[in-house]
């Protein structure tokens, strides 16, 4: 397939289904929705209510080709849903082309859009849609009628010959071996077979498949890990293919599925079918580990249980006793598309369940504290019922992380939600801000501070693109912009105005030492800065400085990033300074300062405010300290000129939200 943008990716493969469906005349049509960046669709003719969703993944921005994700849900009824909760044994053995969600609400499957095999994914995407939550509800009715007649049977479309063939095309592997109506391969401890199958009291024939992992292997700091967990992660983390899902079984763990045989006819479905197997096969352990590191970075309370924080069931049969997560005492590994090598972090406070998109958040953030500063975070109670509370226990200032509570999407995922982090001021910085007469905000950092020095302030919404650099910015933020404000108010007297920031620097070196250490962001990074972002206006690039020009109306605003090696809280870093002239603050001839625009984009901006708006000569600038730690971050740049950018584009709709809400006040 030849492609040449992602929109030819995402329509050829959408393209591809619609023909898979159009031939069980069947269709797919698109939902109206607001979410930047997410599609929905639904297949009207299904029996069950069905949907996809489309969305890119978090590395997709930083990849040269986007990178998207897939999504079937299919939506049981009520009766379904009281049956799934017993949680009975007898879903064990039944393979279908899904995972079945903890509530037992729905049945759900996942992929992400390959270039190479359109139109076999779109072939088992279409049959996992039209039937992956009608052989569920038919399963669920033999076993209430066990006389209820099975689907009548028919030879599998697959044949020894047809496994003969796989075993000639594979059997340069190690590992292969073939039996009367099996293939198999070996890798290590696990294994992959592929058995033909006549009975399916559902589909009829096809072909049985099953990627075997002992027990011991999804033991993760003592704790075995439950199957739930590990279909979460499978549904929303891997690279291969999730039209099956993770059970039990005499020898461990096995990832089931049903091949009917209406795929058999797909092109080369074997070969791809069995090479997404076997790597499931060989990612199995950091599957096990990411899911814990995820989904059990949790103590929980003493009498709670914990089965209420599965979010995919595929009827597994353990006792919440014996798969109880523990206290972590080891290294895990936060999801593995991110960091496939780093150390998880240390305890963890929230209990689950919730929607993905808060919980990889809340993982990032935890790797980020224990990484950056070893420290955890600690779920605190909650007297909102719309918001849950987290805390870093024993940090120098009390502070509280607010994120939204448990929001269902179908039990997939959220599309974008808020985070605010409070970061409360000991009485001294209100004495001093008294004293000094200074605006704290002057002094570059990370954080909005409030009236009255009583607290800082940080709010940001979490997509899907941004997890990381969001995290990791909200980390440093909790921990270090109170310290670096207390710094300043403690600093010299007298009023320091923002034009002369640079020289409040020279003056607090001289008064006491500060770290000083190069800045991360060398020429180089600049120079990529510049190459980068050149399409977005007028880009220049100085000694240790890259500077941008973008058209606001008939204004221009610049935004300047200097590396800076001795700031005199956090040493080396990068100085970002967004600068927009005062007329296009101005609304109806009433200019907005920026105490007025930090108080309005709090609540409504779109960008997150790590860095506070201050007056200077001829208008305002929002102004920030990115320290050096920051700059190793996957894609932080890249997002933190589009954060600027969009912030530029939109000061002036934020500063006639001012007018409207506040007036003239």
């Amino acid at each position: 397939m030849s492609l040449s943008s992602d929109t030819d990716l995402v329509e050829s493969f959408l393209a591809e289904l619609r023909r898979a469906l159009s031939t069980a005349s069947a269709s797919l049509q698109e939902v109206p929705r607001a979410a930047s960046g997410l599609r929905r669709f639904a297949v009207p003719e299904a029996s069950l209510e069905t949907s996809l969703t489309l969305f890119p993944t978090p590395r997709s921005s930083l990849l040269p080709f986007g990178e998207y994700r897939v999504i079937a849900s299919t939506k049981l009824p009520a009766g379904a849903e009281e049956e799934l909760l017993r949680r009975d044994p007898g879903l064990d053995g039944f393979a279908t082309l899904g995972a079945i969600h903890r509530h037992g609400r729905s049945v759900s499957s996942s992929m992400l859009i390959e270039p190479s095999s359109p139109g076999t994914l779109a072939g088992i995407l279409a049959t996992s849609l039209l039937h992956t939550g009608p052989s569920v509800l038919d399963h669920l009715q033999r076993r209430q009628e066990p006389e209820a007649p099975s689907a009548p049977a028919s030879p599998s479309a697959w044949s020894d010959l047809d496994l003969a063939q796989l075993h000639f095309d594979l059997g340069h592997r190690i590992g292969c071996s073939l039996a009367p109506g099996e293939w198999r391969q070996t890798l290590g401890p696990m294994s992959l077979s592929l058995t033909i199958e006549d009975h399916h009291p559902y589909f009829g024939g096809g072909l049985l498949s099953r990627v075997s992992v002992p027990a011991e292997l999804f033991i993760v700091d003592g704790v075995a890990v439950p199957v739930p967990d590990l279909n979460t992660e499978t549904m929303l983390a891997t690279e291969e293919p999730a039209f099956g899902a993770w059970t039990t079984d005499a020898n461990g763990y096995c990832f089931l599925s049903f091949l009917p045989n209406s795929l058999q006819q797909l092109p080369e479905f074997e070969e791809h079918w069995a090479s997404w197997s076997l790597r499931r096969a060989a990612g199995a352990i950091r599957i096990a580990q990411t899911a814990h590191a995820t989904w059990l970075g949790a103590e929980p309370a003493a009498e709670e249980d914990t089965s209420d924080s599965r979010l995919w069931h595929h009827g597994h049969s353990d006792s919440a006793e014996e798969l109880r997560p523990g206290e972590r005492q080891g290294p895990g590994f936060v999801p593995g598309f991110r960091f496939p090598s780093s150390p998880a972090a240390g305890e963890a406070g929230a209990t689950f369940p919730e929607g993905h998109l808060v919980a990889f958040f809340l993982a990032e953030l935890r790797f980020w504290l224990q990484e950056f500063f070893g420290a955890s975070l600690k779920e605190v109670p909650s007297n909102n019922p719309t918001a849950r509370n987290f805390a870093v226990p024993n940090a120098e200032h009390s502070m509280t992380l607010v994120v939204p509570p448990p929001s269902d999407m179908d039990g997939i995922l959220e599309t974008e939600c808020h985070m605010v982090a409070k970061i409360m001021l000991p009485a001294e910085a209100g004495k001093l801000l008294t004293r000094s007469g200074r605006d704290p905000n002057q002094f570059a950092t990370l954080g909005i501070v409030t009236a009255g020095a009583v607290s800082l302030a940080v709010h940001g919404i979490i997509r899907h693109d941004n997890l990381k650099p969001l995290a990791a910015m909200t980390a440093v933020a909790m921990m270090q912009a109170a310290p670096s404000v207390l710094e300043f108010l403690r600093s010299a007297q007298k009023p320091t105005p923002f034009t002369a920031l640079r020289r409040l620097f020279t003056r607090q070196q001289e008064a006491q030492p500060t770290p000083h250490s190069p800045s991360a962001w060398t020429s180089r990074e600049l120079e990529r800065l510049h190459v980068d972002n050149a399409r977005h206006g007028s880009s220049s690039l100085g000694e240790r400085s890259w500077t941008l020009r973008l058209p606001v109306g008939v204004e221009v605003a610049t935004l300047s990033l200097t590396s800076i090696d001795d700031h005199p809280h956090f040493g080396g870093g990068l100085l970002s300074q967004l600068h927009l002239p005062r007329a296009v603050l101005t609304i109806d001839g009433h200019p907005v300062t920026a105490m007025q625009l930090n108080g309005v984009e709090f609540l409504t901006g779109e960008e997150p405010t790590f860095g506070a708006w201050v007056d200077d000569a001829d208008g305002c600038s929002f102004q920030s300290f990115l320290p050096n730690i920051l700059q190793p971050v996957t894609g932080f740049d890249h997002h933190w000129v589009g954060w600027s950018i969009k912030r530029a584009t939109g000061a002036e709709v934020l500063a006639r939200s001012y007018r409207q809400i506040f007036g003239g006040t």
